[in-house]
């Protein structure tokens, strides 16, 4: 038993010095006054999603913005960050939101806004440097 939380507190401390060590090259906050609504593509369809950030603050702000969609049995159908990051790169570049409400573009989603039900939460981003385009 002692070995193996003596292994545990190895690895905890591990993972804290890798974080330390290598910076996320964003930092993400919680209370970000930007809200983010998913529209049909059209008039009559289904189909998703224009994406639209309401923004409360009165300066614009980066936002990086996740969805989840639950389906009718309350079962999740897709969880996703919006706007998906670029091909090759690992991570979203996020939208800059200024105060309103300000349309952000079309993305597929594979959500049913008839059926599905879905939360999506932004949070404010700060590139320490230039972000990954």
């Amino acid at each position: 038993m002692r070995a193996v939380l003596s292994a545990v507190c190895v690895l905890l401390v591990t993972l804290v010095a890798c974080g330390e060590a290598h910076p996320s090259d964003s930092e993400a906050a919680s209370d970000s006054p930007v809200r983010m609504l998913l529209l049909p593509y059209g008039e009559g369809s289904h189909d998703c999603c224009k994406v639209v950030t309401v923004n409360s603050a009165d300066q614009a702000l980066n936002v990086q913005c996740r969805v989840f969609a639950f389906g009718s049995s309350g079962r999740e159908v897709y969880a996703g960050i919006i706007p998906p990051p670029p091909s090759g790169h690992p991570r979203s570049i996020g939208f800059w939101a200024p105060p309103g409400r300000h349309i952000q573009g079309v993305w597929d989603v594979p959500i049913d806004l008839v059926h599905d039900r879905y939360h999506g939460t932004c949070n404010q981003i700060a590139w320490h440097g230039a972000p990954p385009i």
